[in-house]
């Protein structure tokens, strides 16, 4: 009875161990993958102020194109140009309230 007690112990002491190691690799991996979440983000972050630098820059080229383009494309362009100052006007309106 007293070796089966033994065994049993043994056997619990083995598995409390080995959940240990368990733990701790997990607790590892945990933070393993909290530093590439970390990293991945600002990675994301400067693909999107990029993302936004190159639509400006694409915008910009669509609007230089109209302007040494046709009639219609001239038309387009003054609409937007107009919303834009429409759009300057309405943010100086709040800033002057």
């Amino acid at each position: 009875m007293e070796n089966n007690l033994n065994d049993s112990v043994k056997h619990i002491a083995h598995s409390v161990n080995r959940l240990i190691k368990l733990n701790a690799e997990a607790d590892e991996k945990a933070n393993q993958l909290h530093l590439e979440n970390e990293r991945l983000k600002e990675q994301l972050e400067r693909k999107e102020s990029e993302l936004a630098t190159l639509n400006k820059r694409y915008e910009a080229l669509r609007m230089g194109e109209k302007i040494a383009g046709n009639a219609e494309d001239r038309d387009d362009l003054r609409k937007k140009v107009n919303e834009l100052v429409r759009e300057v006007d309405k943010c100086i309106a709040l800033l002057n309230d």
